[in-house]
């Protein structure tokens, strides 16, 4: 689903944060709305390393926010 993601907000197939990006995604629970909005928060035609790298951060806190509530 993430790619998908990718594909339809950043029009990218591929990208070197891709792999940890869907690590986190399988260790953390998040909305797929929650992730386009992370995708779509920055000028994401001019930046894709930005969106994907503040994408990783949110998914970041998330995975330690929820490992602290266990």
């Amino acid at each position: 689903a993430f790619k998908v993601l990718a594909k339809n907000y950043l029009d990218i197939d591929s990208h070197p944060l891709f792999g940890e990006i869907e690590s986190f995604l399988k260790e953390t629970k998040i909305a797929p709305a929650d992730v386009a909005e992370k995708l779509m928060s920055k000028n994401h035609k001019i930046d894709v390393d930005g969106s994907l790298k503040d994408l990783v951060e949110s998914l970041e806190r998330r995975k330690e926010g929820s490992e602290r509530s266990q």
